[in-house]
């Protein structure tokens, strides 16, 4: 029985991306100041309507708690809140080998060759304050074939997100090793007369197709990544409008781009 490729398969190790320092722990924190405040102003809510009660009666015993009692709810969910995310955000280390990835999260070990990787996928957002602000990654999805023990192929998304110190730079090292591949194995199936599909935008021999739409390539002029967003601009002679799409939506979008600007070169 095949049992598949080991850590000692990737070869030297070159990077190491862990869960962002001191995270756990200020989820952790948040959870136990919202516990705490939780019950602190649920016990002076409490206090305050014995009072009000003994004091004036039931008809005002509402009006002397609801704001504790409010403040009491609030800090729960703000508590509750801390202690999902905390349950949510395991521990997770990803090394990047010069063969391929390797993910532990918690005590599972998961190899993830270079050739194994057939799309890649990148989500950005961008901080709201201190101005300027700046785009950064706030989620790697990666499209990777498994094999099952049946012989059996298949494929499985594995998502990375922020919570992992260094995103930008473990996507960075991730294209780098699988783009050069999927470029050239994408330039010989195109030669050979094949559609290349890029998630909603398919490259064909005869156009690009898109929406329901072919777009012929004598009107397809530059494409480019503008805010997160992948902008096909028709060709100077055409009067089309611009064609924009989510990147995130588009797997290999840099590949896409460096293909349509290989067949601009040759028409």
């Amino acid at each position: 029985m095949n049992a598949g490729p080991s850590r000692a398969d990737l070869g030297p190790l070159l990077e190491t991306h862990s869960l962002r320092r001191g995270l756990r722990l200020r989820l952790g924190a948040l959870a136990v100041v919202g516990a705490v405040g939780a019950l602190a102003a649920f016990a002076y809510g409490l206090y305050r309507w014995y009072f009000a009660f003994s004091r004036y009666g039931p008809a005002v015993v509402w009006r002397w708690s609801g704001p504790a009692f409010l403040t009491a709810l609030a800090l729960g969910a703000l508590g509750g809140l801390g202690i999902a995310l905390l349950l949510r955000t395991r521990r997770i280390r990803v090394t990047v080998h010069e063969s391929g990835l390797a993910i532990e999260r918690g005590a599972r070990l998961q190899i993830v060759p270079w050739e194994r990787v057939r799309g890649i996928y990148t989500a950005a957002f961008r901080d709201a304050l201190p101005w300027p602000s700046r785009r950064s990654m706030a989620e790697l999805t990666l499209t990777v074939d498994q094999l099952g023990l049946d012989g059996s192929e298949g494929e499985q998304r594995i998502r990375l997100t922020r919570t992992i110190d260094g995103l930008d730079a473990l996507a960075e090292a991730v294209k780098k090793r699988v783009y050069p591949g999927l470029l050239a194995e994408y330039s010989r199936a195109f030669n050979e007369g094949q559609a290349l599909a890029f998630g909603p935008v398919v490259v064909a021999p005869e156009g690009l197709r898109l929406n329901g739409r072919v777009y012929p390539w004598a009107q397809v002029g530059r494409a480019e990544l503008a805010r997160g967003r992948l902008v096909l601009q028709p060709d100077e002679a055409d009067k089309g409008r611009r064609v924009r799409l989510a990147a995130r939506r588009v797997p290999n979008v840099e590949v896409l781009l460096q293909f349509l600007e290989q067949v601009g070169q040759h028409r």
